[in-house]
C-alpha cells in the first residue's frame, strides 16, 4: 500500500466518490467543508490518501496545517475520523500518525491499539440522539419540562422557520455574535458563515430561525450527511429566554431530521466544564460519550488551556464580556487561524 498527500487537481473527484461508500461520514469529511476551511482561514491541506497496489483508493484522512507548529484532522470541530475500506489501510494510516514529525492533534480517536507511544485523553463530551425509534418514542424520552416549555413558546407566538438564504444566515450571525459576546468568548468571522452557506447551498444545510413578531430571537445551523445530521451552531438573544424559543427550536429540528430519515441527530461536543449545556442535551434523551484526543505533544495541560470554558479562563471571559463586539470578531479571526 502507498500513502499520498491529497492533490486538489488530481484527487478531488476521487475523494467525493469515495465518500459515497460511507453513508455515516460527517459533513466535515466533505470537500465542501474543506472549501470553508481554505477560503476562511487559508489553512494548508495535508490530507492523506491510502492506495492499494492496483492504485485503488482504500482510505483517507483529512489533515490540516493550522499553524507553523500544529496539524489537526478537524480545525475547530470535534471529529473527522479515518475512512477506510479495510483494516490494512486503516493500520497504514495509523502507523503514519505514530511516526508524524510535526506537532499533531487528532480529534475523536476510536482505535484501541497501535498508538501506545502517543498521548490519549478524553477532552470533550459528545451528545447524540438516536432518532431510529421515531418521534413518538423520543417525545416520551424528553424531559416533561420541555413539553411545557414548547407549549409556552407557542402561546408566546413564537414560530420556527427554515430560511436557507443568505439573509437567513445574516440573521443567524447577528444572534451568534450576541450569544458569544454574552459568554465572553471570541467570535468567528462572518466570512466563515458566508463560506459555509456558499459551500453547502443545497439540501446539506438548514438554517433555523425562531421568531417572535417577525424578529429573529434564536437560530441554529444544521448540516446533513446521508445517515445523520449535526447541530453545528446555535445562538439565542437572551433577552427573549423567557419565551422558551430554544426548546421549540430544538424540537422542530428533531422532528425535521427524523422525517428526513436520519438515524442520528448529533448535538455536537462540548467542554466537560459546560455542565448546564450538557445537562440540557441529556434532557432531550441524548447519549453522551467522551471524545478521545490523540496527540504527540505529550502535554495534556497545554491543550486543555485552549478550553475557554475551563475555570482557569473564567477571568478572561469576564473581561471579554466588556470589550466591544468588533474586538471579539477580530480576536476570533486571529485565534481561529492560530489554534484549532
Amino acid at each position: 500500500m502507498e500513502l499520498k498527500e491529497f492533490d486538489l487537481s488530481r484527487d478531488k473527484n476521487l475523494w467525493r466518490a469515495f465518500l459515497d461508500k460511507f453513508p455515516d461520514h460527517s459533513p466535515y469529511h466533505t470537500r465542501e467543508w474543506c472549501n470553508v476551511l481554505k477560503d476562511t482561514f487559508n489553512f494548508r491541506e495535508r490530507s492523506i490518501l491510502c492506495f492499494d497496489n492496483q492504485g485503488s483508493l482504500k482510505a483517507l484522512l483529512p489533515l490540516w496545517q493550522i499553524s507553523k507548529n500544529l496539524v489537526t484532522n478537524s480545525p475547530w470541530r470535534d471529529r473527522n475520523d479515518i475512512l477506510s475500506l479495510d483494516p490494512a489501510s486503516k493500520a497504514k494510516i495509523t502507523d503514519y500518525l505514530t511516526r508524524y514529525q510535526d506537532s499533531m492533534v487528532f480529534k475523536d480517536w476510536k482505535i484501541q491499539s497501535g498508538v501506545e507511544n502517543l498521548l490519549q485523553f478524553p477532552y470533550l463530551v459528545n451528545s447524540k440522539l438516536d432518532l431510529s425509534p421515531g418521534l413518538d418514542v423520543n417525545l416520551k424520552r424528553i424531559n416533561k419540562k420541555f413539553g411545557r416549555n414548547i407549549r409556552k413558546a407557542i402561546q408566546n407566538d413564537v414560530v420556527i422557520c427554515k430560511e436557507n438564504s443568505l439573509k437567513g444566515m445574516i440573521d443567524f450571525y447577528h444572534l451568534f455574535k450576541l450569544a458569544r459576546k454574552r459568554l465572553g468568548v471570541p467570535i468567528f468571522p462572518w466570512k466563515f458563515f458566508k463560506n459555509m452557506f456558499d459551500s453547502f447551498a443545497d439540501t446539506s444545510i438548514e438554517i433555523y430561525l425562531g421568531k417572535q413578531k417577525d424578529i429573529p430571537i434564536a437560530g441554529a445551523v444544521v448540516l446533513h450527511s446521508p445517515n445523520s445530521s449535526i447541530y453545528a451552531y446555535g445562538a439565542m438573544d437572551y433577552r427573549y429566554q423567557s419565551t422558551r424559543v430554544y426548546d421549540l427550536l430544538v424540537w422542530e429540528i428533531i422532528q425535521d431530521t427524523t422525517n428526513l430519515g436520519k438515524k442520528i441527530l448529533d448535538f455536537g461536543s462540548d467542554s466537560p466544564f459546560q455542565h448546564d449545556l450538557l445537562r440540557y442535551k441529556r434532557k432531550w434523551g441524548s447519549i453522551q460519550e467522551p471524545v478521545i484526543f490523540l496527540s504527540n505533544l505529550k502535554n495534556k495541560k497545554a491543550l486543555m488551556r485552549q478550553d475557554s470554558n475551563s475555570p482557569q479562563n473564567k477571568l478572561i471571559r469576564t473581561i471579554l464580556k466588556r470589550v466591544p463586539e468588533k474586538v471579539l470578531v477580530w480576536a476570533g479571526t486571529y485565534i481561529s487561524k492560530k489554534m484549532g
